[in-house]
């Protein structure tokens, strides 16, 4: 049974408000519900003193699940006026600290606890907004630069939302040359295992592409095949963290080094409808990746 204090009062209705079984818990009610009988029974007392704020909460149930409950908060004459009905042998204790912290608060003497807490969510809140208005005013930059950049450029289809995002980012998006190079890397020297070492399949029996794969680009900063790998969706997820991307960086060489060694000029040799899969299968659909029409 705790003395009441300044953190026990909210401003509610343009005026402090202590809660109803706080103040009957000081009060030394066994169960300090009842105390809302007792406001019952004297609202129209309590109400000489303003309106009886009263608000519908959840409690939770022993047996589980919740029930709505009325719950009042009482102005300091309120207060005053349940101490002084209640009859218990608190009630004269009760009466002096609701009087002391209602005029306290009344003289702005906010515990310096309470205060420095409120001050520091406040700045906290304040700096967040800051950052993620920043951060989005230079996405929107970002995207006025890169479509300014490739207004011209026809190949690309500017109502397709991957689009945008790549060039937000300033990675353009991979060819059908691209997907076909590292599709033939994958199947001849990969047996078409994921090149990033989940030991996930990427290609299918014929040659051709899962659903799950996602075109990563591990060189940010340069265009074409040799900047990215085929990588499982949920790897490519887990690449835009720093550290992991590091750890897979030996993994990126070595699948460069066998596209260098089947491309050395990085571009496709071959004739465009060359299709390389498994023996007596019939040429796929499509022998590019199954979502390439979202980069086109």
């Amino acid at each position: 049974m705790t003395a009441l204090a300044l953190v026990d009062l909210q401003p509610i209705e343009d005026e402090p408000r202590i809660l109803d079984v706080r103040l009957a818990e000081r009060l030394g009610f066994a169960n300090p519900r009842q105390i809302r009988e007792l406001i019952k029974r004297n609202i129209h007392d309590l109400e000489r003193y303003g309106a009886v704020s009263c608000r519908t909460t959840l409690l939770d149930r022993p047996q589980g699940g919740t029930v709505e409950v009325q719950e009042y908060w009482l102005n300091e004459g309120q207060a005053i006026r349940v101490c002084s009905r209640s009859d218990t042998e608190f009630a004269e204790v009760a009466t002096h600290e609701v009087i002391t912290i209602f005029l306290a608060y009344r003289r702005g003497q906010l515990p310096a606890r309470r205060q420095s807490k409120l001050l520091d969510v406040l700045e906290n809140g304040f700096q967040i907004i800051r950052g993620e208005f920043h951060d989005v005013r230079g996405e929107i930059k970002g995207v006025r630069d890169s479509l300014e950049e490739h207004k011209k450029d026809t190949s690309v289809r500017f109502d397709k939302i991957e689009n945008v995002i790549y060039l937000k980012n300033k990675k353009p998006p991979f060819s059908a040359d691209d997907w076909e190079m590292w599709r033939q890397v994958i199947l001849l020297d990969g047996g078409g295992i994921d090149p990033s070492g989940s030991g996930q399949k990427l290609l299918d029996e014929d040659g051709n592409w899962l659903p799950n794969v996602h075109g990563d680009h591990f060189n940010r900063e340069q265009p074409g095949a040799t900047n990215g790998w085929p990588v499982p969706d949920s790897i490519n997820q887990a690449l835009r963290e720093f550290n992991f991307r590091e750890s897979k960086r030996h993994w990126f060489k070595v699948f460069q080094d066998k596209l260098n060694l089947r491309f050395p000029d990085g571009t496709m040799k071959k004739k465009k409808n060359t299709f390389i899969g498994k023996v007596g299968s019939k040429a796929p659909r499509t022998m590019n990746h199954p979502d390439q029409e979202s980069f086109l």
